[in-house]
């Protein structure tokens, strides 16, 4: 559940629609540590992370 507490924003790199839509968002932070399943916002709208990578 996100709590609404922000403390970082990312910009939207990629979106990708095959059925499902993936969203690939790039930050200047280390996106590395967050858990998989965990909650990102956008645009008020609550996102799982499904993958992350060092890129």
């Amino acid at each position: 559940m996100f709590t609404g507490i922000v403390t970082a924003t990312g910009t939207l790199m990629s979106v990708t629609d095959k059925g499902d839509r993936i969203l690939r968002i790039g930050a200047n932070w280390d996106c590395t540590t967050l858990d998989i399943g965990a909650s990102v916002a956008h645009s008020g709208i609550c996102l799982t992370v499904l993958s992350r990578d060092a890129e």
